[in-house]
């Protein structure tokens, strides 16, 4: 008996230490899931959850709004696109029309221009010849005068009056 005693004894010894050794093993892993739980408690503190999905809402939205932003400006963009199209379009089926009037204009216009330059060296012949002829009335009645020199003073005089004339003429006829 004193055997089984003993037998028991040591094992009850046995399964004590067993025991009090799982038991320390089990609250070294409570301590430890209880430093990680504190340490997942500092970071969600730290990084506020709440405030993450708020964040990622607003985002939502800001995005939603950009692309209806982006979808009316769209829209706008086709409706002006459409309406210059439809004015090029307009134009571009009138434009024979707008050739031919373009043309009937340049053939007016050049006409008359080339009457309007017949007409200027018309005018600047007439000069001349209206010139000479006052010239030559004036040489005429200054051989009747005796004095020579007043007569080559006048005769340099009219020379120098017609030839700057002449040239202005010229000069009025190159701008047009």
């Amino acid at each position: 008996m004193e055997e089984i005693l003993n037998f028991q004894n040591i094992t009850t010894l046995v399964i004590l230490i067993i025991y009090g050794t799982i038991f320390f093993i089990q609250k070294a892993q409570f301590r430890k899931q209880k430093e990680v739980l504190e340490k997942y408690e500092k970071i969600f503190d730290i990084i506020n959850i709440d405030e993450i999905e708020k964040y990622v809402k607003l985002q939502k939205k800001s995005l939603e709004l950009s692309f209806s932003n982006r979808e009316t400006e769209l829209k706008n963009i086709e409706v002006k696109y459409d309406k210059t199209y439809n004015d090029v379009k307009t134009i571009l089926n009138s434009s024979k029309t707008n050739f031919e009037k373009s043309d009937e204009i340049i053939i007016a216009l050049s006409s008359i221009l080339n009457k309007n330059n017949h007409f200027v060296k018309s005018l600047m012949e007439l000069n001349s010849q209206e010139f000479e002829e006052i010239h030559k009335t004036l040489e005429v009645n200054f051989l009747k005068l005796d004095d020579n020199k007043l007569k080559n003073q006048i005769n340099k005089e009219l020379m120098r009056i017609n030839k700057k004339y002449d040239s202005l003429k010229r000069d009025e006829l190159k701008k047009i």
